[in-house]
């Protein structure tokens, strides 16, 4: 649903250019795969992460792992800032954990805490 105003915009609008419509659709296909794999893995990282608020750096480690995704299969390029973007995503990421990796380990919990930066990443 969130396309359908794709149509409207190219007959009766001009915010969509000639130039975009001739991207290549297989790479909006491409990018739809990758977005959707990202989803159906993050959703199978839920059962193995034992901290219910390192669910969230699941979510927001999908930011630069699709850069370097696109970057390797579609040859995207990006701009300085969104590296930079992408960086503070990861330097936010390894904050929040370090406490989960060096702190005490919970004896309770089912998985070992060094693997939760696998299921992360």
């Amino acid at each position: 649903i969130c396309f359908l105003y794709i149509i409207p915009m190219i007959t009766y609008g001009n915010k969509i250019t000639k130039e975009q419509r001739e991207i290549p659709l297989y790479k909006f296909a491409v990018m739809g795969v990758w977005d959707s794999v990202a989803g159906i893995m993050q959703t199978f990282a839920v059962n193995y992460i034992s901290n219910s608020s390192t669910i969230v750096l699941v979510q927001q480690a999908a930011i630069p792992i699709s850069m370097l995704i696109s970057k390797i299969s579609l040859q995207a390029r990006y701009s300085y800032s969104q590296y930079i973007g992408a960086g503070v995503v990861l330097l936010g990421i390894v904050i929040v954990l370090i406490p989960t990796f060096f702190g005490p380990t919970n004896s309770n919990t089912t998985i070992d805490n060094s693997m939760e930066l696998i299921w992360i990443f």
